[in-house]
């Protein structure tokens, strides 16, 4: 069954919307394409080169506001984050969501004094987030009686 998701213009709010980066209008959009029937809501990511709504902060406002649409990351740099910093926060927004969020991670770009190392494994996930390598995994130890956020690309469960 195909499935349909909107990206919310979280760049496009800051540089063409009313200019002071207000997004509590995507959350609105986000409401409104739950209502229209959409499965679900994305947000994009970029530290260093777009202005932009934080993507875990935007999607627990919006987790707040929805009951049905899946909650995710298009796609979250994790080699800009604290893996386990990154980690609770998915984990948390996961919990707030009741379980609906799609972590979508990508390598990021390599920034000059943070270089991008990817396992040997060919995961594609900076070797900070591969597994055991990590001081602790996301999941119960980080956000007690909750299971571990599903971790796919392009809204793909696994």
């Amino acid at each position: 069954m195909t499935r349909i998701g909107i990206l919310l213009p979280t760049r496009e709010a800051v540089i063409y919307g009313d200019r002071t980066g207000d997004p509590r209008p995507l959350v609105e959009l986000a409401v409104a394409a739950e209502e229209a029937g959409f499965d679900s809501v994305w947000a994009g990511d970029s530290l260093l080169a777009r202005p932009r709504a934080e993507p875990l902060t935007l999607l627990a406002a919006v987790a707040a506001r929805t009951t049905r649409v899946e909650l995710g990351t298009a796609v979250l740099l994790a080699s800009m984050r604290n893996a386990e910093q990154l980690a609770q926060s998915a984990a948390t927004l996961d919990a707030i969501s009741g379980g609906r969020l799609i972590l979508g991670i990508g390598a990021g770009p390599d920034t000059p004094g943070r270089p991008v190392r990817l396992h040997p494994g060919g995961s594609g996930l900076p070797a900070s987030l591969q597994p055991g390598l990590c001081h602790r995994r996301p999941g119960p130890g980080l956000v007690a009686g909750r299971r571990r956020p599903r971790i796919g690309s392009a809204g793909r469960r696994r």
